[in-house]
């Protein structure tokens, strides 16, 4: 845990850093903190929920969802691990925006029993 005086001086880093326009990562579970303190979130829970404005970001349905994601979250279970798919080329006339489907497999990985 971080004391009060500590956490006050960091955000004042951060605020003068963002003044500077700086690109600025930092990861709190303290949601009256990211509140007060950073313009924009993402709301991680395993995955990506919400990403943009705070105020819009932590809106209940979205909390919600993260908290479901936590609660759902099994330690033992599956994980999936997407293939390595390499540089390809492709023909002329090929559409560049096309969209492959990639395989994946379940496997027994660091959080498999």
């Amino acid at each position: 845990a971080v004391d009060t005086k500590t956490v006050g001086d960091l955000i004042a880093l951060i605020k003068r850093w963002h003044g500077e326009e700086r690109t600025i990562l930092v990861v709190v579970h303290d949601l009256e903190l990211v509140r007060q303190n950073f313009p924009e979130t993402l709301l991680l829970a395993r995955q990506p929920i919400a990403w943009g404005e705070t105020r819009e970001t932590l809106r209940p349905e979205n909390l919600l969802r993260a908290r479901r994601f936590h609660e759902a979250w099994e330690e033992n279970a599956p994980w999936c691990e997407p293939d390595k798919h390499g540089d390809h080329g492709h023909g002329p006339g090929h559409d560049p925006g096309h969209n492959h489907a990639h395989d994946h497999h379940h496997g027994s990985g660091p959080r498999a029993a």
